[in-house]
């Protein structure tokens, strides 16, 4: 049984939807399996399958099609995708992993952020002794002590109604949480930790996990938050 399927996504106008001739030639054939409405560009995309895509396995993200109309006639071209961030993350390693196409997209983001942030720690001196120009290796609990200062700032920034001193035009807690994100990120980059794989291990986990269940929070002993 071969698990690939002809899958991809399109995205129309609203208006083209308003010709019923158009409309029926580039749908026939197509079954959609989900929509998302962009409001803001008055404009649908379309995931579906369709005989004339490219099979692709059942948990890749699907690439993106466009319906060429002429004559009475359609005929589908694949798009060329945008150019990835080179992360090492291929169409295999996401049917491996089975990722959804959201956590696919997590994926290659977090770890785009852990690179970024080790980069600007590396560059601007933090791995090296300011007094002899030679590398060092950060004390891991000195690390963690500091992502700690963060989180402690952001509770200041909330308890007293503050924005961030240095960002003046914004909310002083989401600063300081993206302080955490970056030491943490920045420190896992160092030690060559897979955060961003963990990050969607747990999420996992946590989406089935039990003792999250609104019904056994709400038992005795259940966690109230």
């Amino acid at each position: 049984m071969n698990p690939n399927r002809p899958r991809g996504t399109f995205t129309l106008h609203r208006p083209a939807l308003l010709d019923t001739e158009m409309a029926q030639a580039i749908f026939a054939g197509v079954v959609v399996w989900r929509t998302e409405h962009h409001m803001d560009r008055d404009q649908i995309t379309f995931h579906a399958e369709h005989p004339d895509f490219d099979p692709i396995p059942e948990y890749s993200i699907p690439p993106q099609y466009q319906a060429v109309y002429e004559d009475g006639v359609r005929r589908w071209e694949r798009v060329a995708p945008t150019p990835s961030l080179a992360l090492g993350l291929t169409e295999e390693e996401i049917a491996a992993l089975k990722l959804t196409a959201l956590e696919a997209v997590a994926l290659e983001g977090l770890r785009a952020a852990m690179k970024l942030a080790h980069k600007t720690a590396t560059d601007a001196g933090w791995y090296v002794d300011p007094a002899t120009g030679e590398q060092v290796q950060r004390n891991f609990g000195e690390v963690v002590a500091l992502m700690h200062s963060e989180l402690s700032e952001a509770l200041e920034a909330d308890r007293k109604g503050l924005n961030d001193d240095k960002l003046t035009d914004r909310d002083g807690r989401e600063v300081e949480f993206a302080d955490v994100i970056l030491r943490i990120l920045d420190t896992a980059g160092a030690m060559g930790m897979d955060v961003p794989g963990a990050f969607i291990a747990k999420n996992r986990f946590n989406a089935a996990r039990a003792d999250h269940k609104l019904e056994n929070r709400a038992a005795a002993g259940g966690k109230r938050y």
